[in-house]
């Protein structure tokens, strides 16, 4: 019987066609296997743990290369926010800052393929990174000594193996995903470390794996219902619905920044000046392309063309690939006559390298065109 559900839950994780949750279900089932034939002999089932880990490691990096190239960059420039803050940006440090850091890593690498690949970014792809950038690295050093309590060989019986296997199976996923943005997957981590057999730690892990399990639920519960509430109140776009939410679910948005951009990414453009406040908070909170790009429209409406450039400007320089900041950009430079200007950023969407050629973005560039004909800007 065993065997039969260990076969239909490979079958299931291939089709699931994730390479994260493929390299993991190998890793915890190694770990498994090298435990029960090296029981007397740590070093050897670790020795030959980490050269498995490697050989697989390498074959799915080839998969999909572009994929695995720009999580490698995601963590290059995660990197450098640990390197500037070492004692961590605090609770959604990464939300807060990491599109920042990626602009001004791709502005001093203009030539790095990251330029194409990269996009919005709302995790890390790594629970360490994310947790180092969040509470610095003494809260990494504390995560890695649990984690170590727990994994150590304190007993050999079959449940508790099992159940440190499945550890190691998370903990392999959490190194390539974000298992801590939904609360089953959020969850595994402090019951398994419960499940497991610890050492002196103990009993100060169960209790702060207990508080994580309670505070943890608690946090999902408020998030769920706040997203849940949004989307049906918002599905059309209502005035006094947004209004409501906005004024209602203060204290909620600001504590999951991403779900305010749920609202606003709904209101149509000519009412984005009603939530200029709104706006300009979030592209504070929770910056990308997006947000950023419509902190600028509300400039834009407002009169003030510095400040609205600069903002398309910023969400340029999060996504280079991203047409529409600088059409934007070029589009209130000639309804300013800023010619010059103009004519160099539309140069650069002409020329640029994109990595979607839609029919959105072949309608940009044929307006661009037509404009710059239209004002004899064309070379």
């Amino acid at each position: 019987m065993s065997v039969i559900l260990a076969l239909l839950l490979t079958i299931c994780i291939l089709l699931l066609k994730s390479r994260a949750a493929l390299f993991s279900f190998v890793c915890g089932f190694l770990y498994l296997l090298l435990c029960f034939r090296f029981k007397h002999n740590h070093k050897w089932y670790f020795v030959l743990f980490l050269l498995a880990i490697a050989v697989i490691g390498t074959i799915l990096y080839f998969i999909r290369p572009a994929s695995a190239m720009g999580r490698l960059y995601i963590w290059r420039v995660c990197l450098d926010m640990i390197k500037e803050r070492p004692l961590g940006f605090g609770w959604n440090g990464f939300i807060h800052q990491y599109m920042y850091y990626q602009a001004d890593y791709l502005s001093t690498h203009p030539n790095t393929i990251f330029n194409v690949l990269a996009d919005n970014v709302a995790f890390p792809y790594n629970e360490f990174l994310h947790t180092t950038i969040s509470f610095g690295i003494p809260g990494l050093v504390l995560l890695l000594f649990v984690i170590w309590d727990t994994l150590s060989p304190h007993t050999y019986s079959s449940k508790d193996l099992i159940v440190k296997s499945l550890l190691v199976n998370y903990l392999v996923f959490s190194s390539f995903s974000y298992p801590t943005d939904a609360i089953y997957t959020c969850l595994l981590f402090p019951i398994l470390t419960l499940l497991s057999r610890k050492g002196f730690l103990g009993p100060y892990v169960n209790i702060l794996c207990g508080a994580i399990i309670v505070v943890a639920t608690l946090l999902f519960i408020k998030r769920d219902t706040l997203e849940r509430k949004i989307r049906n109140e918002c599905f059309l776009y209502q005035e006094q619905r947004v209004d409501k939410l906005l004024h209602d679910e203060k204290e909620g948005l600001s504590l999951f920044p991403e779900l305010r951009e749920l609202i606003l990414a709904r209101i149509p453009t000519d009412h984005l000046t009603r939530y200029s406040d709104y706006i300009l908070e979030s592209a504070r909170q929770c910056p990308n392309s997006e947000s950023i790009c419509r902190a600028g429209d509300v400039m834009a409406m407002q009169g003030d063309v510095r400040a609205a450039l600069s903002y398309y400007d910023e969400a340029s320089r999060m996504v280079p690939s991203r047409l529409t900041p600088r059409y934007k950009a070029f589009c209130l430079l000639l309804k300013n006559e800023q010619i010059e200007e103009a004519k160099a950023k539309g140069k650069e969407i002409l020329s640029m390298d994109l990595k979607i050629r839609s029919s959105e973005v072949i309608q940009i560039r044929n307006k661009v065109k037509k404009a710059m004909m239209e004002f004899n800007l064309m070379d």
